[in-house]
């Protein structure tokens, strides 16, 4: 008698914790950003904003550093980024939005340090277990665009040799170490 209660009690406690977790585990959607390499100097920023105002760079490693031209001032070299993706984890459905902002700073002969703001955005709808690939692309000289792009491409963009990995995020901030 006194075992079957203590196998009824431990059976009680067993579907009480499989309640409380089922419940405590949330939706959970995907969206990787890709950012092709791109030229820049290191005061330049490439940030993507959420629609709660978080924010996160995109900015990768150095891929190659050069001297643009003889009007930089000293010791501000022109530096090739590498193409980056960052994988960003949201337990929340529903829309979201996103927007890049590109501050390009650059050096003209006459007038010296310029810079110019470049945005662009995209609206993505957040479904439990869905992934979404969001590509960062430049159009021409004059402007920045995002795209969402099929598991193709992002196939593609997933081999190149010298993609650079950031670390995820999991609803916009970073995921602590050992998590």
């Amino acid at each position: 008698m006194k075992r079957s209660f203590q196998l009824i009690f431990r059976g009680i406690i067993l579907m009480t914790l499989v309640l409380i977790t089922g419940n405590s585990i949330k939706a959970q959607s995907t969206v990787y950003f890709f950012m092709r390499d791109n030229d820049g100097i290191p005061e330049g920023k490439l940030q993507i904003r959420q629609d709660d105002d978080k924010s996160f760079s995109l900015r990768g490693g150095i891929k190659k550093e050069y001297k643009h031209y003889d009007w930089y001032p000293e010791g501000v070299n022109l530096i090739k980024y590498k193409p980056t993706v960052r994988k960003c984890t949201y337990n929340e459905e529903g829309q979201r939005d996103f927007e890049i902002e590109w501050y390009h700073v650059y050096y003209l002969p006459q007038k010296g340090r310029q810079v110019k703001t470049y945005n662009a955005g995209i609206s993505l709808n957040l479904t439990s277990g869905s992934v979404h690939y969001v590509y960062i692309s430049f159009k021409g000289l004059t402007g920045i665009e995002m795209e969402e792009v099929d598991e193709k491409k992002a196939e593609k963009l997933f081999k190149d040799k010298d993609l650079d990995t950031l670390p995820a995020l999991v609803d916009g901030e970073p995921v602590a170490k050992g998590k």
